[in-house]
């Protein structure tokens, strides 16, 4: 099933078209699980290590300014599994520590986004089947969540 799904996954993101752009206002959350060739820079073929880079875009075109955790980041299975991105131990233990070090300076971190600003980048998953991903983004003056859904 493991390498049914490989084969599949990356006929499908071959063919994929470029992703819609962002939208003119309000918050616009993109997250796109990407092919393995998509960050080959770094030199570790993360099919193999069984990593799925996923592209991160929030674009903030509001007058308020959101707080972007990694934490805040799910992909959910089939099956009801939601599964955090890989932190720094697991990415180190599955691809060593140069690689890591390279996977990360693609990464996404914790930061805040202001108003009329981008964050792009990279999270790490175990490889999986995903149906859909789920980020919290918290406003910075309530300090309340805000919750978005995304379906593959």
């Amino acid at each position: 099933f493991s390498s049914d799904f490989r084969r599949n996954f990356e006929a499908a993101t071959t063919s994929r078209p470029p992703p819609r752009p962002p939208a003119q206002s309000g918050v616009d959350v993109l997250l796109t699980p990407e092919r393995s060739g998509s960050v080959a820079d770094v030199g570790v073929d993360l099919g193999a290590a069984s990593i799925l880079p996923v592209s991160v875009r929030i674009t903030n075109h509001t007058p308020r300014a959101y707080r972007f955790q990694v934490k805040g980041v799910r992909l959910q299975t089939a099956a009801g599994d939601r599964v955090a991105a890989l932190g720094h131990d697991a990415l180190t233990a599955q691809v060593g520590s140069d690689a890591a070090a390279a996977l990360r300076q693609k990464a996404v971190h914790d930061q805040d986004i202001k108003p009329n600003e981008t964050l792009t980048g990279l999270l790490f998953f175990p490889f999986n089947s995903y149906t859909s991903a789920r980020v919290e983004l918290i406003d910075k003056q309530s300090g309340e969540g805000e919750g978005f859904a995304i379906e593959f």
